[in-house]
């Protein structure tokens, strides 16, 4: 019973929150139902207010205009202005009538005759009157219908002489509001600067010339010009939301009526779309309830991972930024190492210019592991013995273990030759150590051996520790993956020494009894040859000309310094830029024989960009390259370019751009 009312409790927990949002979620949509309908309100009511703005616009144009007519000169020729009348009233479907009155409100002239002449409306005519400026007068009966006059002045000389009076017929404004296609229940009005009905959707000739409800006046004091919305009751006394739009030239007004029972059926449809949703939530919650507690773990774990990635990544790229400086000032270093060389001739001068030289690849040798911790260094294979690295690898490994643990070394009588990154092999076998320490916490033995058969290396790092599960035995390799604590491990470590393994050509495997610790074993191709003793004599210095044009481009002013001195002592000659922008002017300006081109710089082009725009203008232009980060200079070799690791070796430069053309960089 107590497990049934928890998973009850549990079930609960859950719906409450989905029932919350469906309801939250229906009550959003007919809010946003209601708001589109009234905003569509609104814009229905601005744009009918403006169509009428026109036409009552042009009736007093066109009256202005017949107030200028010489036939009205003084004295007026009333039947020549008779005939203007008749011909601008045909014009204009809209009049019902033109009239001209004078200053004591008598009538001189009606077009037509009949029918008779609306009611003097005083006030719009005083106005008139008084401010010599045309006004729209209140709606009027008559015996022929419904009219709503427009007067202007006519002046003459200064004065005042005559006030014309167009009589214009409501039904065509009626004609307007069904031009609307407005929905049938919406209940469209027009009602005039005094807040008389001029116009209505439904039963206009019931309601015409009445006076706007209290909710509808209220609304068009607020305002001078503009729109919003009311809410009250309609003539018919029919509950309404009401969009509106005052104009500020004319006064009048359009109101758009909504009954309120049409946003009611609204609800009603929303009600039944969240009984809907409610029952597929409740039919998704059982599911819900199953599959949440398995994920929760799963995504805790996967979470972790991912944060300690990205700082690692953030580590990384601090690193190689520092690594990359670093490697330019090494270039400077050891270029300066090779040109001296070249200069001095005393036999005592080579063990001091040895001294640097070692220095110079000590610093490099340490900038190229920082930069293997940020998975951002060049590959750089080389034939190395394995023993010797185990060798030179030990006492950092004794270091980073501690004193409770023994490390004991089991070297192959046979040289162990790999073809491998050095760099990352000592890397991967601290990695090893690392693992090896972690799983014993209370001090054990650690044995790092290696073995040559026939045309395989075996090195291998064995521990007396806790050992590995065997249902995670098979996952070990997988990146992020980890068995200790959050801020123990990353997961990466291994991950990093399968990836070396496999990118020598060989395998990483790991063997482990739990509760007797664990084996990993990394096996590798025999390599075919010997590494070549590099020859530390002191090179002839070459003749002083006759060698090819070279462009240098590096945006470090010293690195171009030493590069450029040395290939000129070579009997090259250099030029050189701070940019791509810069050498793709010389390039445009000069012949070139070879582009020597640092990879990573500021601009639009880095170097890769240089080169691939080069070799589009100079398809036999000797292209050389050089770079401190594995990613830009894999993706430079990728392209087909020759490619230098920094800090470069500039007695390895020299031959690549004084190798035949036939010959690859």
């Amino acid at each position: 019973m107590e497990a049934f009312r928890s998973a009850a409790l549990l079930a609960i927990a859950a719906l409450i929150p989905l029932l919350a949002l469906a309801a939250f979620g229906t009550w959003r949509n007919l809010q946003a139902e209601r708001a589109q309908a009234q905003t569509q309100a609104i814009d229905d009511a601005r744009l009918l207010a403006a169509i009428i703005d026109q036409e009552l616009l042009a009736t007093v144009d066109g009256a202005q205009t017949l107030a200028v007519n010489p036939a009205l000169d003084d004295p007026a020729d009333l039947p020549r202005f008779r005939i203007v009348a008749d011909r601008a009233r045909s014009q204009h479907p809209l009049w019902l009538g033109v009239l001209l009155f004078d200053r004591r409100h008598r009538q001189l002239f009606r077009a037509p005759p009949e029918p008779p002449s609306p009611k003097l409306d005083p006030g719009s005519f005083d106005q008139v009157v008084r401010t010599q400026r045309p006004a729209i007068g209140d709606i009027l009966h008559e015996t022929a219908g419904w009219t709503v006059p427009v007067r202007v002045p006519v002046i003459r000389g200064g004065r005042l002489r005559y006030v014309l009076t167009i009589a214009i017929r409501p039904d065509r404004l009626q004609a307007l509001i069904g031009e609307l296609h407005a929905p049938a229940n919406w209940v469209v009005t027009v009602f005039n600067r005094d807040g008389h009905l001029i116009a209505r959707s439904r039963r206009s000739e019931t309601f015409i010339g009445a006076q706007a409800s209290p909710a509808a006046t209220a609304a068009r004091g607020r305002i001078h010009a503009g729109g919003g919305l009311y809410t009250g009751y309609n003539l018919e006394h029919i509950p309404t939301v009401s969009a509106y739009w005052k104009s500020g030239l004319t006064g009048w007004s359009v109101h758009i009526g909504i009954p309120g029972s049409e946003l009611q059926a609204r609800l009603l449809r929303s009600a039944i779309l969240m009984g809907l949703g409610l029952v597929t939530t409740l039919a998704l919650s059982v599911l819900f309830l199953v599959l949440f507690l398995r994920e929760f773990e799963a995504r805790r774990a996967r979470e972790a991972a991912l944060e300690h990635a990205a700082r690692l990544e953030a580590l990384g790229r601090l690193t190689g930024g520092v690594a990359h400086d670093f490697n330019n000032v090494l270039t400077v270093i050891q270029g300066n190492v090779a040109i001296l060389r070249r200069k001095l001739t005393e036999p005592t001068a080579e063990s001091h210019l040895e001294a640097i030289r070692q220095a110079g690849e000590q610093a490099a040798r340490r900038i190229r592991q920082l930069l293997v911790f940020a998975r951002g260094g060049v590959p750089q294979t080389a034939t190395v013995d394995v023993n010797e690295t185990v060798d030179s690898s030990v006492a950092a490994i004794r270091r980073l273990v501690g004193s409770d643990i023994t490390v004991r070394t089991l070297r192959s009588e046979r040289p162990a030759w790999v073809e491998i990154d050095p760099i990352q092999l000592e890397a991967a076998l601290l990695n090893l150590a690392a693992n090896a320490r972690d799983a014993m916490p209370a001090g054990g033995d650690l044995e790092i051996a290696t073995r040559v058969e026939r045309d395989q290396v075996e090195l291998s790092v064995a521990d007396t520790g806790q050992g590995v599960p065997p249902e995670i035995l098979s996952r070990v390799f997988e990146p992020f993956f980890t068995t200790k604590a959050g801020d123990k491990g990353t997961g990466l470590g291994l991950s990093q020494t399968y990836g070396l393994a496999r990118s020598a050509g060989g395998v990483a495997e790991i063997r482990s009894t739990l509760g007797r610790g664990a084996t990993v074993t990394l096996r590798l191709p025999l390599a075919k040859g010997r590494p070549e003793t590099p020859d530390l004599k002191l090179e002839p210095a070459p003749a002083a000309a006759g060698g090819p044009r070279v462009l240098l481009v590096d945006d470090d002013a010293a690195v171009r310094a030493t590069v450029g001195y040395f290939l000129r002592n070579c009997g090259m000659t250099v030029r050189e830029a701070g940019d791509a922008a810069e050498a793709l002017a010389l390039l445009e300006a000069e012949p070139f024989d070879a582009l020597v081109s640092d990879i990573v710089m500021p601009g639009e082009l880095d170097g890769s960009g240089l080169a691939r725009r080069a070799r589009e203008r100079r398809p036999d232009l000797r292209i050389v390259l050089f770079s401190g980060f594995g990613a830009s200079a894999a993706e430079a070799a990728a392209a087909g370019f020759a490619v230098l690791a920094k800090p470069v070796d500039l007695p390895d430069l020299e031959r690549r751009l004084r190798a035949p053309a036939s010959q690859p960089a």
